[in-house]
């Protein structure tokens, strides 16, 4: 159904949603190689959902996996988890207030050969 137009307190005042295409990178090491390279996010005021995720085909990565270009600007410090759809094991993710890059790693600080990786958080911009 629709929603009528409302100035009350509890009115939506913002909702965007649609895709980008992460650009991935290493914190050490090379990262040559991704497919399935997709996200997709939904803004709600200012919350955003983001999903994305990648198949990490090729290179020399150590510590961590990040991504540089989230579609939007965190306003705030934070943490979440990711699963590893290939491994089944489940990594940290992190990202700085002020910027647009997220990193992620497994919880015992390394990184995986030819991962599946599939993100999900929600960040205040």
């Amino acid at each position: 159904g629709t929603q009528a137009a409302s100035a009350g307190a509890n009115t939506l005042d913002d909702y965007e949603e649609g895709t980008w295409t992460p650009t991935w990178s290493a914190g050490g090491g090379d990262l040559t190689g991704t497919s399935s390279n997709s996200g997709k996010y939904t803004k709600i005021g200012d919350m955003v959902s983001l999903w994305f995720g990648a198949t990490i085909d090729s290179g020399t990565a150590s510590s961590y996996y990040r991504i540089t270009n989230a579609p939007f600007t965190s306003a705030a410090d934070s943490s979440g988890t990711y699963n590893n759809g290939e491994s089944g094991k489940l990594g940290l993710v992190w990202w700085d207030s002020g910027g647009t890059t997220v990193n992620m790693y497994r919880y015992d600080g390394t990184v995986e050969t030819d991962p599946v990786l599939k993100v999900n958080i929600i960040m205040k911009v």
